[in-house]
């Protein structure tokens, strides 16, 4: 067998926390682009699964694939487990049911994103578009959320303000500051 070989100069060097960090700042770019649903969840759930299995040495865990039970009664855990894996398994594997069709509910996406930057800031310090996208999942999902700290409570306001006028094209513009996010 021949075996191929690349110049040096087009090959790159690509950590396993570098590739989740890209997967997961390509998906958040397509989301907040509003393109391809199914393009972000596959690059968020394979950012997840390098983040879990990298993880596992630190003790970080997905608090969605790992501590879920903490949250969910014991007869449900089956499946809401379902429900986070399906689409998953249904845009990776080919050979367990070709012919199926997946209702798939790309909301759920979000939570996989907001559960892989949660992973990755235990690593390093998260990019700005992920900074962005964790500010936007708070503002949309403030029932499910605690009180916020008191220094932050004006700027979630204007930040909802903005979102109920703009959506996704106020956190787009965020995106293109490249600003501070604290």
């Amino acid at each position: 067998m021949t075996k191929v070989r690349f110049l040096p100069a087009l090959q790159m060097k690509v950590s396993k926390i570098d590739a989740a960090e890209r997967q997961l700042v390509t998906a958040v770019n397509i989301f907040f682009e509003d393109k391809d649903p199914v393009s972000v969840h596959t690059l968020a759930s394979a950012s997840q699964d390098l983040l879990r299995g990298l993880g596992k040495t630190k003790g970080i865990k997905s608090f969605i694939k790992d501590d879920l039970e903490k949250i969910i009664k014991p007869e449900k855990a089956e499946e809401v487990w379902i429900l986070f894996n399906a689409a998953q398994n249904h845009f990776k594997h080919a050979n367990r049911d070709p012919d199926s069709i997946l209702d798939f509910l790309p909301k759920s996406s979000e939570y996989v994103i907001w559960d892989s930057c949660l992973m990755l800031e235990k690593f390093k310090k998260i990019p700005h578009d992920l900074k962005i996208y964790v500010l936007w999942f708070r503002v949309n999902n403030l029932d499910i959320f605690p009180p916020i700290k008191k220094e932050h409570i004006e700027l979630m306001n204007r930040l909802i303000r903005r979102n109920r006028e703009k959506g996704k094209e106020f956190f787009r513009s965020l995106l293109l500051e490249k600003g501070n996010v604290s």
